[in-house]
């Protein structure tokens, strides 16, 4: 026999909208047969033009009750609903859903618009509200166990250098709105509920149901895809022999231990990472006797987003972990610096050293090492070796 196959997936809340599907497959030439595994609606030519369909919320199960009953209760229930003429074709979720019996006249299932409107609280508001206030308390507390744990200093914009990371937080955040908005509906449509008092139920718009089961259906696999995308692209950081020349003809000029009078080395090493937006290249070298410079450049992609690293890196300073190993721990102090050649500029003084932030167009450019940065040609040689001031 022919037979067709359609994504049923209605929420809960949208039982009174598959009903008025169902009519719309009947008025195609389409009966419905079955439903798989509570999302697949199976159809076959229709037979009978008289077939009717409800589809109800089936009653919720008691504290006290044990699975036995809860089980022998639902058998009695669907016999109820043989004895008034219909038969049970599938389910989904709370949904149980009937079709007329064959030459009989049905009658409907629910006659009390109150008792509807109470089993529709109980069965689809409270476990809404529930399932949201879960989630919502399961975000808050990982993001503050999270920054508890961290005690290093978090900058946002090094999201933008792992693009699959940046794609997988906003597929959460994407979820999270959807959550709060299946909750705003349910609410909406339970409180017309209530507004009927007594009269003729409303239905939710049937455009509306489908868009939340197909969103319901597509999400996780989605959500799935960003986690994965994260783990194949992995962490995109590469580790190479230090390139000053490479670098330059690449159009990101650094600064050596060499230009600031240091000793030269073949085996010093250079980090590259970053995407489309914001790339960084660091590195640490020996100074000799002198100590250890370590130094670090951002590329972005706008002026604008190469201030908002200049001020992440300017507000979190203290914080900073590679400042930390460095220069020391505690609180810096702030000293006046003027640099030709960059727009914005701050240095502070720690324990062992110092720590210089530059900032020119969309370039910035952090230093630190136990130098004397307020030094007009050591900073001279900074400008012109980085092209801050081209």
């Amino acid at each position: 026999m022919k037979k067709r196959y359609a994504f049923y997936g209605f929420r809960d809340e949208d039982y009174r909208a598959a009903e008025t599907w169902l009519e719309d497959w009947k008025a195609r030439g389409w009966e419905l047969e079955r439903v798989l595994a509570g999302c697949i609606a199976v159809f076959v030519p229709l037979s009978c033009p008289e077939v009717r369909y409800t589809v109800d919320l089936v009653p919720a199960r008691r504290r006290e009750e044990s699975q036995e009953g809860w089980v022998e209760r639902q058998a009695e229930y669907r016999q109820l609903c043989a004895d008034a003429g219909w038969e049970q074709v599938g389910e989904s979720g709370a949904q149980r859903i009937y079709k007329s019996i064959r030459g009989q006249n049905p009658v409907p299932l629910q006659t009390d618009p109150e008792l509807e409107q109470a089993r529709f609280q109980q069965q689809v508001v409270r476990p809404a509200v529930e399932s949201t206030a879960s989630v919502l308390v399961t975000v808050v507390l990982s993001t503050l166990l999270f920054f508890y744990a961290e005690r290093r200093a978090v900058y946002w914009f090094e999201l933008l250098l792992h693009p699959g990371e940046l794609l997988a937080l906003g597929m959460i955040g994407l979820g999270l709105l959807w959550q709060l908005y299946k909750l705003f509906h349910v609410c909406r449509y339970g409180w017309k509920l209530r507004r009927a008092q007594g009269e003729v139920l409303p239905s939710p718009s049937l455009r509306g149901a489908r868009v939340r089961a197909w969103g319901d259906a597509l999400w996780l696999p989605v959500l799935a895809a960003a986690l994965l995308s994260t783990l194949w692209t992995g962490n995109l950081r590469t580790e190479t022999p230090l390139d000053p020349a490479q670098l330059a003809e690449e159009g990101r000029p650094v600064v050596t231990a060499a230009d600031l009078g240091g000793i030269t080395r073949t085996d010093d090493i250079m980090w590259q990472e970053g995407s489309g937006l914001l790339s960084t290249v660091s590195f640490v070298q020996s100074r000799g006797p002198g100590g250890i410079l370590y130094v670090e450049r951002y590329d972005a992609a706008t002026s604008a987003l190469a201030g908002r690293v200049f001020r992440e890196l300017e507000q979190k300073a203290d914080q900073d972990e590679t400042k930390a190993i460095l220069c020391g721990r505690g609180e810096g102090t702030a000293i006046p610096v003027e640099v030709s050649g960059a727009e914005e500029s701050v240095l502070y003084q720690y324990e062992r050293g110092e720590y210089l932030i530059l900032r020119r167009g969309k370039t910035v450019v952090r230093l630190m090492a136990d130098l004397d940065f307020t030094d007009p040609a050591l900073l001279a040689t900074i400008v012109s070796q980085t092209k801050l001031g081209a």
